[in-house]
């Protein structure tokens, strides 16, 4: 797994990648932190989030390291990538669509080489949301 970071960073051009800060967080945390406090309710299922402000990677209190499946290994992964984008300083010039669109196809990648046929199947993605979240001028 850290392997697997470390070629991310490596591949992304980052001179000196610092790791990014871990917090756990509640299912209604985690929908606040992704739509807002005054939107959270409206928000529906959040499985975690990255704080390009904080370079803070916010995780399920649930989780813990025994229960490492390759499913929440691969959403280490995604929030990874939002940590090395906002390293490039993307958050700042790249579009929310293309962000989640880089770190969907690194996180379904991921999965393919753990011999996961139907990655979008595992994370419960179907294509429509896919469509919606990796669409700029849309979110």
């Amino acid at each position: 797994m850290m392997r697997a970071l470390a070629l991310l960073v490596l591949l992304a051009g980052c001179a000196s990648p610092m790791m990014p800060s871990v917090e756990q967080a509640s299912p209604n945390e985690l929908q606040a932190l992704a739509c807002g406090e005054e939107n959270a309710d409206q928000c529906g299922e959040v499985v975690a989030v990255y704080d390009n402000v904080t370079q803070t990677m916010y995780l399920p209190k649930l989780w813990t390291k025994e229960e490492l499946t390759d499913y929440r290994q691969s959403i280490l992964i995604h929030e990874f990538v939002h940590h090395v984008q906002g390293l490039r300083g993307e958050h700042l010039t790249v579009c929310s669509g293309d962000r989640e669109r880089e770190a969907y196809q690194v996180q379904m990648a991921y999965l393919k080489s753990k011999g996961h046929q139907n990655p979008m199947e595992l994370m419960k993605l179907g294509p429509l949301m896919y469509m919606s979240v990796t669409t700029c001028g849309y979110n």
